[in-house]
């Protein structure tokens, strides 16, 4: 007589998530997007800001940076710092981008996103030429 346990198939094994992080989870990717469109986005209203301050500002002084009102001179400093700012958020977003592509951790969100961030300094030097031609 033969136990009624071995003439049963065995059960398949049940498939384990892997827990050491090796998911292929596109939410770099998806980050990476979402602070290059923000970079891009801040970038070209900083870019609008700036070209009118500027043009405005020549148009009360000599065309210098000494020469331009005090308060001017305050507004273009905190707009191209934040102009600064959105440009290191564009770098940080090619980073992630890049990494995210190259670990397939969201790969189409990461290409896209070193695509907006490659694109945002001339998205953002087209607006400042822009503002400061209709500012003339």
């Amino acid at each position: 007589m033969t136990h009624a346990a071995s003439d049963a198939p065995p059960k398949p094994a049940s498939p384990q998530i892997p827990s050491d992080g090796t998911g292929r989870d596109p939410t770099m990717g998806m980050t990476a997007l979402a602070l290059a469109l923000t970079a891009i986005v801040l970038s070209t209203i900083c870019a609008a800001f700036v070209g009118v301050v500027l043009i405005e500002a020549q148009q009360f002084g000599d065309g210098t940076w000494a020469g331009m009102p005090r308060d001017s001179q305050i507004k273009a400093s905190v707009l191209l710092a934040a102009q600064a700012v959105c440009g290191l958020m564009g770098l940080a977003a090619m980073a992630m981008g890049a990494t995210a592509f190259l670990r397939r951790r969201g790969r189409g969100a990461g290409r896209m996103a070193m695509i907006v961030a490659a694109l945002g300094p001339f998205v953002a030097w087209g607006t400042w030429s822009a503002a400061s031609s209709v500012a003339a």
